[in-house]
């Protein structure tokens, strides 16, 4: 009997020794809890199909290697209206994917672009994560010189060196941050124009009305107003398009023929 007793005690303080490291592991945002590892139960790795997997961010680990596309399942597959995006939404059938050669998903608000990223069971990504993301990319490469919009992954060698598609050109492209009256995360933006520098987000802190000394990309700001970011440029952006071109003068209710997004995890 005394013997029984001292295993169960044994047993009670490994079983809440366990649990008090697997609470601390989830709040450090460790890989895995002790418990799980005692259990031979580890999570899982890799990233859903369609996505890339990005090991040097510590937001998120997974990026749509695409634009989004409408997948099969939905009841528009070309989007070429605002009521083509209404409908897919609503449809609970739609999935959306992120697939080479298909037809990006356009015409679509902030605010639906993270609906659809939520249906995937994925969000939008902040301006700095599809930054990051994004670094590598040569605008030379991209679809920017007014072609219309193209199918994704048709610029084959538009890559960013985590391997992700058309980050610059094709489509603007949806992040989930704000601009309120010109102020972006406690700084004010400075006026529209040709990107001089810019803080380690890629989002500018210093432009020019001349193009001598931009490092390839332009702002577009206002300090009076409520706006999103739209990313990177379109296909008709030509030399103002660029992995740190930024739209942030625009309403988060906008959509438009050259207006997508893409999802991170």
């Amino acid at each position: 009997m005394k013997l029984g007793r001292i295993t169960l005690i044994v047993l009670a303080t490994v079983v809440l020794t366990t649990l008090g490291v697997g609470a601390a592991d989830t709040w450090r945002g460790a890989s895995g809890s002790l418990l799980a590892q005692l259990m031979g139960v580890q999570p899982a790795t890799g990233c859903p199909v369609g996505m890339t997997t990005f090991t040097t961010a510590q937001t998120f680990s997974c990026i749509d290697t695409y634009e989004v596309s409408p997948g099969e399942t939905c009841t528009v597959r070309d989007i070429t209206s605002a009521d083509g995006t209404a409908q897919d939404i609503t449809d609970p059938d739609c999935k959306p994917v992120s697939l080479s050669g298909m037809m990006p998903w356009r015409f679509v608000t902030r605010a639906q672009a993270m609906t659809v990223c939520a249906k995937a069971g994925k969000r939008l990504p902040t301006a700095r994560e599809w930054y990051e993301a994004g670094l590598g990319t040569e605008t030379a490469n991209c679809n920017v010189h007014g072609g219309g919009v193209v199918s994704t992954g048709k610029y084959q060698t538009c890559v960013a060196a985590s391997g992700i598609h058309d980050v610059v050109g094709n489509l603007w492209e949806w992040v989930s941050d704000d601009v309120i009256n010109g102020q972006y995360q406690g700084r004010t933006l400075p006026p529209s124009g040709y990107i001089v520098q810019t803080d380690n987000g890629g989002v500018a802190t210093v432009t020019s009305q001349t193009s001598a000394s931009s490092t390839g990309g332009y702002l577009w700001s206002d300090v009076g107003g409520s706006f999103g970011f739209l990313r990177g440029g379109f296909y008709g952006s030509e030399s103002d398009a660029g992995l740190v071109t930024l739209q942030a003068a625009t309403s988060p209710n906008f959509s438009g023929v050259a207006v997508g997004f893409r999802c991170v995890q």
